[in-house]
């Protein structure tokens, strides 16, 4: 009977793991869109072509908004599969089967095998990590790091292991150089369950040993050390700009109206574990009931895990709430606890048989929930794809005499056309808001001039709604002008052909507009 337990339990893992990786793997390679996933994605080019893994770069300018964990696994991605989109978003699919298979040992620990199998199958199939699990960004890698963390706090503080807690350092050390402070939000978790566990007796290994401090210093703290000492002013803009205002001012723009918390936070919460809440829906009163029976048992060391996950959900939306910075992503690692009470509940309202034959229906749903979701998400956001333009831009740098001059008029770089066409692109700023100079028309036509002056061919990238105001510089002068209107996909071929066939038989310098979106 053992053997066929652990064979059954082994067969639940690898399927649990199947079903993660299906999921994760789904619109792996579709195109990057503007404007976080070029981004990313561009800054790890960069961080390859100039062979510099240590100060990460946007257009060839120090940026540092974020630590380079997320930027090394991008750029491994890139050399995998040499540039393509799949290899952009490997460290996505390798995070989300990772977060899946955490949760799985963790609900395993707390609760046994029999519950392991439902909470990461809730994790892996649940509308919002699903979805998300193809997004380029730094919250997916840190959810596996966050959830890494909780696995080996849990065991350290179960099994009384000294290594778990080093290990769990580490892994808070790599979360802080995935995102900086955000990464260490679960601790205001850990540290008190740890402190509950020292007053009900618990006797243990120390969390806070020196040998796993000096773990979190080394890989958390080393790179910011590194940094701060040899860049003047660089710990001043990390505490000002991105501690100070991104989560006390409104600095950013994101979302920062109180309203925001309901309609950004609030519908991740209500529907990100969709369809596995409709257990919890169904059942309110009884769970609801029972929550009201035993909150005041949450700090008994039998039900010290649902004090632990409880307070590793609501101290880290707390602080998401009161921050005026707001984003549905910033909620992902949340989505590691959420699924392991989620998972529970389900498994105790679905014991029986009928009951059952629902959980098996649920997961056919999610299942099918999960990759509906990821297929309509994609195709809605197909228009802020530029990698069809990228393409008629790269046909006309091939057939252009001598040397280009590849800029873009306006204020937010297309950085997935950029990396795209695999080069940097100069810009002309156009608000008066921005810090760099605004340039005026006379300066446009100047700056075109001397680059047809010096043999270059200005090919200048442009949105519909700023094509006039070039156009307006560019009427009385005495330079011919091309317009390629590559937004329209359709008939984009069509006048990059016309435009190409002028070319033949005018080889005179010419300035090139086109138009991307």
């Amino acid at each position: 009977m053992n053997f066929y337990l652990k064979n059954q339990n082994r067969l639940a893992f690898f399927a649990i793991v199947v079903i993660a990786f299906c999921i994760g793997i789904l619109n792996i390679n579709r195109d990057l869109y503007e404007t976080t996933e070029g981004r990313y994605a561009e800054c790890a080019r960069e961080m390859l072509a100039e062979s510099d893994f240590l100060n990460p770069m946007l257009n060839y300018h120090a940026h540092w908004t974020k630590p380079p964990l997320t930027y090394w696994a991008i750029a491994m991605g890139i050399q995998v599969a040499h540039g393509s989109e799949w290899g952009v978003r490997l460290y996505l699919l390798f995070s989300f089967v990772g977060t899946t298979v955490c949760v799985y040992w963790l609900a395993r620990l707390m609760w046994g095998t029999s519950v392991a199998p439902i909470c990461a199958l809730v994790y892996c199939t649940s509308l919002y990590p699903a979805v998300s699990s193809d997004i380029i960004s730094t919250d997916m890698l840190l959810s596996f790091w966050e959830a890494v963390a909780l696995l080996f706090f849990w065991m350290g503080f179960k099994e009384k292991k000294a290594w778990a807690y080093i290990a769990m350092w580490f892994a808070f050390g790599a979360a802080f150089l995935t995102k900086g402070p955000p990464g260490l939000l679960f601790l205001s978790g850990v540290i008190p369950t740890y402190l509950i566990g020292k007053r009900n007796g618990l006797r243990g290994p120390a969390l806070f040993s020196p040998v796993g401090i000096l773990c979190f210093i080394g890989v958390g703290l080393g790179w910011y050390i590194y940094e701060a000492v040899h860049t003047p002013g660089l710990l001043h803009y990390w505490l000002g700009s991105e501690v100070y205002e991104r989560v006390l001012t409104d600095h950013f723009k994101r979302n920062s109206h109180w309203t925001s918390i309901f309609t950004v936070y609030g519908t991740i919460l209500l529907f990100g574990s969709m369809p596995w809440a409709l257990v919890l829906f169904a059942n309110w009163k009884n769970i609801s009931q029972k929550i009201r029976e035993n909150f005041k048992c949450l700090l008994q060391p039998d039900k010290v895990q649902y004090f632990f996950l409880t307070i590793s959900i609501f101290a880290p939306l707390t602080v998401f709430c009161i921050s005026e910075s707001r984003l549905h992503l910033y909620l992902l690692p949340m989505f590691v606890p959420i699924s392991l009470i989620v998972g529970r509940i389900v498994h105790e309202y679905c014991a029986s048989k009928a009951l059952k034959r629902c959980l098996a229906a649920t997961l056919i749903f999610a299942i099918l929930l999960a990759f509906t979701g990821k297929s309509v998400v994609a195709n809605k956001e197909t228009k802020k794809s530029l990698k069809h333009v990228a393409s008629e831009i790269n046909v006309l740098l091939e057939v252009l005499p001598g040397e280009e001059n590849l800029c873009y008029f306006g204020n937010q770089i297309p950085y997935s056309l950029q990396y795209y066409v695999g080069r940097s692109i100069d810009q002309i700023l156009i608000s008066p808001q921005e810090e760099e100079p605004t340039y005026t028309t006379d300066d446009i036509v100047e700056i075109f001039e001397n680059d047809l002056q010096n043999g270059l061919s200005p090919v200048v990238l442009v949105n519909a709604g700023q094509l006039s105001i070039l156009e307006d510089a560019l009427y009385a002068s005495p330079l011919r002008t091309y317009i390629i209107n590559c937004a329209n996909h359709e008939n984009g071929d069509m006048e990059m052909a016309n435009c190409l066939s002028q070319l033949k038989n005018d080889q005179d310098n010419a300035i090139f507009l086109v138009v991307i979106q």
